[in-house]
């Protein structure tokens, strides 16, 4: 009797043992998943020097557009009221 419930925690250490390594294996799966994809966003994530460089631009491109849009209605009305 004693040598059997030895054999049965036994057996049950063993099922255990095997269950947490699987499922130690899997845990190192997902993890090493998930870091993968956050690399892959800090990858395409904008730097504070792109964002910097994105204002210089857009403020370049505002000016321009106003420029030509303001030098545009100034011909037109002296086209327009000789």
């Amino acid at each position: 009797m004693e040598a059997s419930i030895d054999e049965r925690f036994d057996n049950m250490e063993a099922r255990m043992n095997e269950r947490l390594s699987n499922m130690d294996a899997n845990i190192d799966e997902r993890f090493s998943n998930m870091e993968a994809r956050m690399n892959e966003r800090l990858r395409n994530t904008a730097t504070k020097e792109d964002i910097a460089n994105l204002k210089i631009s857009m403020t370049r491109w505002f000016l321009g557009s106003s420029l030509t849009l303001v030098g545009l209605v100034v011909t037109v009305f002296k086209w327009l009221l000789p």
